[in-house]
């Protein structure tokens, strides 16, 4: 509470922006990317808009459109841009359209066109960037998969104990440092991998 009484009177209302009417009325992700200082929000329709928050600049098709019913998206972590370039990776909901692209910052903005694209093996429901590799990691089916972007290859995720989820992957994440890996399923379960590669 504490917390919220400090903070609460910084919070100012922004301009209110409104999607397009192509984009079915509702918005599918949301994230913010420190290093363009940019929100990025994907639609139903499979578009992807940038919205600078200080002003009302909304820029529609901003990156390549994806299938409905939507697109999902991922930043990596600022350590692993400072190294390599900053990365987004977005990918559709729709089971018709598994290709995962990869996008750097070039300047002020995303490229308009992706850098790599790999094609995940089930329809992704999620997605997650490693900071320190050239991976991303897919909520897809009822495992977890991770995918070497630039080799275009799938890395096997071995199963829990329990076998695989019983329904299927909604969430994907990881953590900073990249050792650990959380995915959550439709029916509320959460599975935990670690990576044990000496670093």
């Amino acid at each position: 509470q504490a917390w919220a009484d400090c903070v609460a009177p910084l919070l100012t209302t922004q301009p209110h922006h409104q999607l397009p009417s192509a984009a079915a009325g509702r918005s599918v992700d949301c994230l913010y990317s420190p290093q363009t200082d940019l929100f990025y929000v994907s639609d139903r329709k499979g578009r992807i808009h940038r919205i600078r928050g200080h002003d009302a600049d909304l820029r529609a098709d901003d990156l390549q459109s994806r299938q409905p019913p939507g697109a999902v998206m991922a930043l990596s972590n600022a350590r692993g841009g400072q190294k390599r370039g900053v990365q987004m990776a977005v990918a559709s909901i729709s089971t018709a359209d598994r290709q995962i692209d990869i996008y750097k910052v070039e300047g002020q903005y995303y490229g308009t066109r992706p850098h790599k694209s790999v094609i995940a093996a089930y329809p992704v429901r999620g997605l997650a960037l490693h900071q320190d590799a050239d991976v991303v990691a897919v909520a897809s089916g009822y495992r977890p998969s991770l995918y070497d972007w630039r080799n275009e290859k799938m890395i096997d995720v071995p199963s829990h104990e329990g076998g695989d989820h019983w329904a299927p992957l909604t969430c994907i994440s990881l953590s900073a440092d990249g050792r650990y890996l959380a995915a959550g399923d439709e029916a509320g379960c959460i599975s935990v991998w670690e990576d044990q590669v000496p670093r």
